[in-house]
């Protein structure tokens, strides 16, 4: 049964089970404990509780600082990985309880995210978040729902291919060096090749001149 007892202006539940740790959160209001102390123990009796005060302390900050120090230096590429993440540190949704992580942020993130960067780099980007929060679950015993999976990730991006043809071959090149090739063609079409074969020697020359 839990204990609900006013603590200043907040009321504090508690519940203490054998074989669990000891839970508690304060609220501003008595109905409230006791709601949550009501939901807190219907979960443990039906073997489905999940410890969220880990996840209800800590902000993704927190997850990205703890990765940075424990997990990020250790692996490969790890330079370009710490500065995504010192990035993200940056901002607002860096400073969101865990627990409150919802997918409805995190599209909204997305949508932020794709104004300033490619598809690509925010898929990157939506990759690590939900690593951070996997690592978080397995290796930390904070334990939230992973809200990235939650999200549609947006299209990547496509390279360029294309394929020159007679209308744009010269299209690449300079201006400068586009109308130099013109004005070759142009001087070309000028000139007069006439032929003239040296009997003695079988020679064959060719001298150009303009008309």
């Amino acid at each position: 049964m839990a204990t609900i007892r006013q603590r200043g202006s907040n009321w504090e539940a508690q519940i203490r089970r054998k074989g669990w740790p000891t839970l508690s959160r304060s609220f501003s209001t008595k109905a409230d404990a006791r709601a949550w102390a009501t939901v807190i123990e219907s979960e443990i009796e039906r073997g489905v509780f999940i410890d969220r005060t880990e996840a209800e302390k800590n902000t993704l900050g927190d997850l990205i600082r703890r990765y940075l120090q424990e997990v990020s230096g250790q692996k490969k590429g790890a330079e370009s990985e710490r500065y995504r993440l010192t990035a993200m540190l940056r901002d607002p949704l860096a400073q969101v309880k865990v627990a409150a992580l919802s997918g409805k942020l995190i599209a909204e993130w997305r949508d932020k995210r794709l104004k300033q960067v490619s598809g690509s780099t925010t898929n990157r980007d939506l990759n690590l978040i939900s690593h951070v929060i996997n690592v978080a679950g397995k290796e930390w015993g904070i334990h939230i729902d992973n809200a990235v999976s939650m999200v549609r990730r947006p299209a990547e991006n496509r390279g360029r291919n294309r394929r020159l043809g007679h209308g744009n071959r010269n299209d690449s090149l300079p201006r400068s060096k586009r109308l130099h090739a013109t004005q070759e063609v142009a001087l070309l079409a000028r000139v007069r090749i006439p032929v003239n074969v040296t009997a003695d020697s079988g020679i064959v020359t060719a001298d150009s001149a303009l008309s």
